[in-house]
């Protein structure tokens, strides 16, 4: 499947069944879910279960059996306030939401929550990682340090499980901060978190604007000046982003 959102709380998927591109995007092989939506749908996963997933600006979560045609979660998570991010844990019934006050790992199942923490801007930027076995998340105001949550066993994680703080440390091994960040992605090979800024239309602001951060050791391993209005790590590991004018192509290792 192809599941694509719009501005205008569009939600569409295309079925990829035919091995002729042409015919996905035909009425007979879409599924149109934005009438379950008032506002911007931001947050959008697909899992192997065939399930699609989405978080909205009103708070929304909505999952939704595409095999078998069937609602499976509507409902509003006011709490965590505007949802930007909803993303499926892999073989499990759990999914992660997170937004402008807070992030929340839900059973969409059952609609029960799973964990918890909830705060101004914290969970903005937000990570699984490749294994499935911790999130990384950044809370605003607190550059200084990325949190860690270990879900390795995931059924045994308690609701106020607190989790690791690390301090983020410049290439001489110094404790700094980070620019005030807009998302935050792991390598395919979970080494590096790939941390970017929210673009300003003034470039002269846009210093630092792209930061890699060694997992190990917490250390920035490179900055990027350039304007990023997007960013995609793909499977080995290169950080694709485009701005306004051409495509970054960046080569970790």
């Amino acid at each position: 499947y192809l599941a694509v959102s719009g501005y205008k709380h569009d939600l569409k998927i295309y079925s990829r069944k035919s091995k002729n591109p042409k015919d996905w995007f035909k009425k007979e092989n879409t599924t149109d879910l934005s009438d379950k939506f008032e506002e911007a749908v931001y947050g959008l996963d697909l899992n192997s279960q065939g399930l699609v997933g989405a978080s909205s600006w009103d708070s929304r979560v909505y999952v939704y059996d595409l095999e078998n045609e069937k609602e499976i979660l509507n409902q509003k998570f006011r709490e965590i306030g505007h949802i930007y991010t909803f993303k499926f844990i892999p073989e499990t019934n759990y999914a992660i939401i997170a937004g402008g006050d807070g992030i929340e790992i839900i059973n969409f199942r059952n609609s029960e929550t799973k964990w918890k923490k909830l705060g101004p801007d914290i969970g903005k930027a937000v990570s699984l990682s490749p294994d499935n076995k911790e999130i990384a998340f950044t809370k605003r105001g607190e550059f200084d340090k990325i949190y860690f949550l270990d879900i390795s066993n995931i059924e045994e994680l308690k609701p106020d499980q607190k989790p690791e703080e690390k301090q983020v440390l410049n290439e001489d091994g110094k404790p700094t901060e980070l620019p005030e960040n807009w998302r935050l992605f792991y390598t395919p090979d979970g080494k590096y978190l790939v941390v970017d800024k929210k673009y300003l239309v003034l470039s002269s602001l846009n210093k630092d604007q792209l930061t890699i951060i060694d997992c190990q050791s917490m250390k920035i391993s490179r900055r990027y000046g350039f304007g990023v209005t997007a960013v995609f790590v793909d499977q080995k590991g290169n950080i694709i982003s485009p701005n306004a004018s051409k495509i970054q192509l960046v080569y970790i290792d």
